[in-house]
């Protein structure tokens, strides 16, 4: 069975996420004491006891998030699960170069450590939220965004499926949109991130993460590997280093990541990491697509 590894982002963390792995993988606790080394958190304590307003935190999250998407893949590795093809939902892309042969374990958590204190210091010196949209396509949110008045402070941020999109911009305006596309019959639900993510509000930590990702000298994927940035696969170690920076400033293209994958001739998804986010979002979209965590996969 042809099957993809993806690896969620953001907003997937939850209490005692490190738990579940480390019953099935033991060995896993090296993965949550290097990135310990890397960020001077104590990410074990953080992820399997830690409380949900220190986890939320974007630096803590990313990197927390991270080594448990790390301690999965390592797990199925371990057990000779071979994925066809790698993608990853915003921070999750990282991940998913790692899988993919672009980057090590190492680079990955210090990579991604230094992407949440840059997003971090950007969300501080401009506040700003997310709205997630849903029973709307991307077309009909655009054509309500720009109607509201407010396109020039929100924009649309991730493309998560065809009934699903979401919104970044300034609180305030974020309020407004939402009572407006409310009153659409369309549901909209603010997201408990701290920033205004995959829009020009982090522009400061794009540049940031162009430097750090040149200077980690990264390698051409080895396995098919799905930018979320276009859609569509990368095949060099340059269009990796531009899809991780440039995607932190443009949406999130997971749609198309999706629509690729059932091209691909993809029969399986494997969530790599904590949740069954992005599992969930996939079976509205593509019924007839196997999408399983990774717990269930190791359990088979």
């Amino acid at each position: 069975m042809r099957t993809a590894f993806v690896f969620p982002g953001q907003g997937s963390q939850h209490p005692g996420m490190a738990k579940e792995v480390l019953e099935s993988e033991p060995a896993a606790m090296e993965i949550y004491h290097l990135a310990r080394e890397i960020c001077g958190v104590d990410l074990l304590e953080l992820c399997a006891e830690g409380n949900p307003e220190a986890l939320a935190r974007t630096d803590h999250c990313q990197i927390g998030v991270a080594a448990t998407s790390l301690a999965w893949l390592e797990s199925l590795r371990r057990r000779g699960f071979v994925p066809q093809a790698v993608a990853g939902h915003s921070l999750g892309e990282y991940c998913a170069a790692c899988a993919a042969g672009c980057m090590s374990v190492t680079d990955c958590l210090r990579l991604v450590w230094l992407r949440g204190q840059a997003m971090l210091e950007c969300s501080r010196k401009r506040p700003g939220g997310m709205l997630a949209l849903v029973g709307v396509d991307h077309g009909r949110a655009a054509r309500l965004l720009e109607e509201t008045g407010r396109s020039e402070r929100v924009s649309i941020a991730n493309l998560n499926s065809s009934s699903q999109v979401v919104l970044a911009g300034d609180p305030e305006d974020l309020r407004d949109v939402a009572a407006r596309l409310r009153g659409h019959g369309i549901r909209a639900i603010p997201l408990k991130v701290g920033g205004a993510f995959h829009t020009q509000a982090m522009r400061e930590a794009q540049e940031e993460m162009a430097e750090h990702l040149a200077a980690a000298r990264l390698s051409a994927p080895s396995t098919t590997f799905y930018s979320a940035f276009t859609g569509r696969p990368v095949s060099s170690a340059e269009e990796v280093v531009d899809c991780l920076s440039r995607g932190m400033t443009s949406p999130v293209r997971w749609h198309q990541v999706q629509g690729s994958l059932v091209k691909e001739g993809i029969a399986r998804q494997i969530e790599v990491g904590p949740g069954d986010t992005l599992s969930r979002m996939g079976r509205r979209d593509h019924p007839h697509m196997l999408f399983i965590r990774a717990a269930e996969a190791l359990g088979e």
